[in-house]
């Protein structure tokens, strides 16, 4: 999602369709969503993203939540996250889905918001 973040989707499968990494044998990736065929397509996206950034930076990323590129719900579906008002993106920051509210906040953070988000989020959210 943080390398290519204009996909449409970020799914192995998906991946191995839309990149089209160079090497890749497709009679090799079949069946799908079996051991060996997956382990076959992440390779050439492994060293496609050891390319780019260092193992350090891919291990940092991996004990983070995902970083959404897009809006993956509601009226703005699709949308990139610049595009919502403060007060929507602190709406996405009370979410249930952790990638979510961690994309709404670094969305904040970015625009120099998430300061105000301590003030305007209580500590303790109300059950009902």
């Amino acid at each position: 999602m943080r390398l290519w973040p204009d996909l449409p989707g970020f799914s192995n499968q998906m991946l191995r369709n839309e990149r089209m990494p160079e090497g890749l044998n497709r009679q090799l990736c079949l069946p799908a969503h079996r051991a060996m065929p997956d382990a076959y397509v992440t390779a050439p996206h492994l060293r496609d993203m050891l390319d780019i950034v260092s193992v350090e930076q891919l291990l940092a990323w991996n004990d983070e939540p995902g970083l959404l590129p897009r809006i993956p719900k509601g009226a703005n579906r699709g949308n990139p996250w610049s595009r919502l008002g403060v007060d929507a993106l602190i709406g996405f920051t009370k979410d249930r889905d952790v990638d979510i509210r961690f994309s709404a906040k670094i969305e904040l953070r970015r625009r120099g918001e998430l300061s105000d988000l301590a003030s305007k989020v209580p500590v303790q959210q109300s059950l009902l």
